[in-house]
């Protein structure tokens, strides 16, 4: 189980100290192992909740969106610490904007594309048209969390326009992604994905 995929719990700080030494051994091994000699940068985008691409369309919204924005909060903020801890730095956004900002201005080494939730919107998939314009150079990884996190149930009814639009996002993120990683992937195996990309587009000595 990848402990900053599911529900933040109060014991999570506690167990992430506890392993830090442990992790922090395992990540130096592997970016001894792929050639690493500087401290990558990650930015992270939580796509599927970024406001300015899914409009909160809940009615009666405002305790229901404090909770949701404290508990995605929680979330980033776990994945940062893994991050943290395996040497890397991260950089997080608020907005599709600052997304692009921090692509055009500070130079991240590795786009890591989370996917969580199901709704989307036309605007989704404007935006991911628009990272092919800019022709990245960079590894960009899709960690799709929509299957482990039991986050929508699976059903027979027929395929819904909510259904075609998440299928028409995952065909556009196909075509711009170095690799879609797997759901319910551990932590340490994420990690190791993430230095095994950066490894391959190191840049020279």
């Amino acid at each position: 189980v990848f402990p900053c995929l599911a529900t933040i719990n109060p014991s999570f700080t506690v167990r992430a100290e506890q392993d830090s030494f442990e992790a922090a051994a395992l990540m130096q091994a592997i970016q001894v192992a792929v050639g690493l000699s500087w401290q990558p940068t990650i930015l992270v985008v939580d796509l599927l909740h970024l406001p300015d691409l899914v409009a909160d369309t809940t009615p009666e919204a405002t305790p229901a969106t404090l909770y949701t924005t404290l508990r995605d909060a929680d979330w980033l903020q776990a994945l940062a610490q893994y991050l943290q801890t395996a040497g890397l730095s991260s950089l997080q956004s608020r907005s599709w904007a600052e997304v692009l900002r921090q692509l055009k201005h500070q130079s991240p080494d590795l786009l890591l594309i989370c996917l969580r939730g199901h709704q989307t919107s036309p605007t989704v998939l404007h935006a991911i048209e628009t990272l092919q314009q800019l022709q990245l150079t960079i590894p960009i990884l899709v960690f799709d969390q929509r299957q482990s996190s039991s986050q929508a149930p699976v059903t027979s009814d027929p395929e819904t326009p909510a259904d075609t639009a998440m299928s028409e996002l995952t065909v556009e993120l196909a075509a711009i992604a170095t690799q879609i990683l797997s759901p319910g992937l551990p932590v340490e195996e994420l990690l190791e994905q993430i230095y095994q990309a950066l490894g391959s587009s190191k840049p020279p000595e």
